[in-house]
């Protein structure tokens, strides 16, 4: 195939199948950069593209804004022939060779790797290491706001909400009340009121129809967590936290996102 504006090539890539294409957020600039040279030479047919297409290509098919001085500074500092760098007409192209593929899959693969820290099983032995040391490397991995779904809640919806931190907004939706908690509401209040005092990112609403809330789970820009067993028992019951990249997810986390704004206009502010 021969020149293509940058417009051409993502139309081309968008036919085709990219489905096990890897989720790029979080990753350096390089490997962004040099995901997007082997897309375009293996599935565009299109040798070389400016550092400018490679900004392009990046927002259009992954929704990750890479700026082009960034992409030039990433291969500046490029050695051992990662990619071939010419100048033609008063442009830079960037095309992609061996070991550019070979660090490309390296990364990725080193990823893959990594997936202790998104596929987390609690066994219920470790309660206190579970929640405090292994929970926030999942954590740490949500981007953007976040809205979760739990069920139920109760002093342990709080703990646990305690270490996403005071910085975003997090919206909480559950139903009911634990049964501990239940016997003693005055002291479920009173702590909820000192939690709202120091966290006043955190909105928590109670929605009135229980039987339509079943699964915990979390849904951030990026991803969407399964909890298995629940937030207010995490670390002290046998369950798994599953993290979902989003391109795992994509196909039906808009339908999350659309089902939980309806149900929290719905819902009334936990008292």
């Amino acid at each position: 195939m021969g020149m293509s504006t940058k417009e051409e090539i993502v139309d081309n890539l968008r036919n085709k199948d990219l489905s096990a294409e890897p989720e790029l957020l979080g990753f350096p600039p390089l490997v962004q950069a040099l995901w997007v040279l082997a897309i375009v030479k293996d599935k565009a047919r299109v040798r070389r593209i400016t550092a400018k297409t490679i900004s392009y290509i990046l927002a259009e098919l992954k929704e990750i804004d890479l700026k082009e001085r960034a992409i030039i500074n990433a291969f500046t500092g490029t050695k051992k022939g990662k990619a071939k760098i010419d100048k033609d007409n008063g442009k830079t192209y960037y095309e992609i060779m061996s070991p550019g593929r070979k660090f490309l899959q390296d990364s990725l693969d080193h990823s893959i790797k990594n997936t202790e820290d998104r596929v987390l099983f609690f066994t219920g032995e470790k309660g206190w290491t579970d929640l405090n040391k292994n929970f926030p490397k999942v954590i740490e991995l949500l981007k953007g706001d976040l809205c979760i779904v739990d069920p139920f809640y109760g002093h342990g919806t709080l703990y646990v909400l305690e270490k996403f931190g005071n910085k975003r907004k997090i919206r909480f939706l559950s139903c009911n009340l634990g049964y501990k908690e239940g016997k003693n509401i005055a002291l479920f209040d009173t702590a909820l009121k000192q939690f709202r005092k120091e966290f006043k990112n955190i909105e928590m609403r109670k929605y009135d129809k229980y039987y339509e809330l079943h699964d915990r789970y979390i849904i951030a820009d990026n991803a969407l967590v399964i909890v298995g067993h629940g937030i207010k028992d995490l670390g002290n019951k046998e369950s798994f936290v599953v993290f979902l990249p989003k391109n795992l997810v994509e196909k039906f986390l808009p339908i999350l996102k659309k089902s939980f704004e309806e149900r929290w206009k719905k819902s009334n502010t936990l008292n």
